[in-house]
């Protein structure tokens, strides 16, 4: 397509280098919107974070808070690049390398930034006792959470 051809064939500006650009020079930009990870802070296109009670037995307690956020993003492969394929609905991460975190820390020692995620994201209880005491139990007794993070990484991240 000539449009197409056309658009490839400008230069690529910086965003600094808008400022010095008339309203009326044609000009590309490309980016990505990208996301920050709450715990890890890396820029990714989809992270899923959740934070809950120790488990002795290996199995983890339902969380006491939770969050799952994803933009849309492309894949480009890096032996030819003019294949592209758009990813616009659910991911899922399986069998990662990377891009996993945990960390342990008693709500009262997390970072204050951890302990912002945690309230806005309880999960909450058909039975408000229940998530009272959930509330309660977020660490003033000492015990230690799980703070769980798994993220795809973007550009740069």
């Amino acid at each position: 397509d000539r449009v197409t051809q056309q658009v490839k064939s400008l230069p690529i500006l910086l965003g600094s280098d808008l400022a010095n650009q008339s309203q009326s020079d044609l000009v590309r930009l490309e980016g990505a919107a990208a996301l920050t990870a709450p715990f890890s802070e890396k820029t990714c296109v989809f992270y899923s974070t959740s934070v809950s009670h120790p488990r002795h037995d290996e199995i983890r307690q339902p969380p006491v808070a939770f969050s799952t956020k994803q933009t849309q993003f492309s894949v480009e492969l890096q032996d030819a690049p003019d294949i592209r394929v758009q990813v616009n609905g659910d991911v899922s991460l399986f069998n990662m390398q990377t891009g996993q975190e945990e960390w342990q820390h008693a709500f009262t020692e997390a970072p204050k930034a951890w302990c912002t995620f945690v309230l806005n994201h309880l999960v909450s209880s058909t039975d408000a006792s229940l998530h009272f005491k959930k509330c309660l139990e977020l660490g003033s007794d000492g015990v230690f959470l799980d703070f769980r993070e798994s993220f795809l990484c973007g550009p740069g991240g």
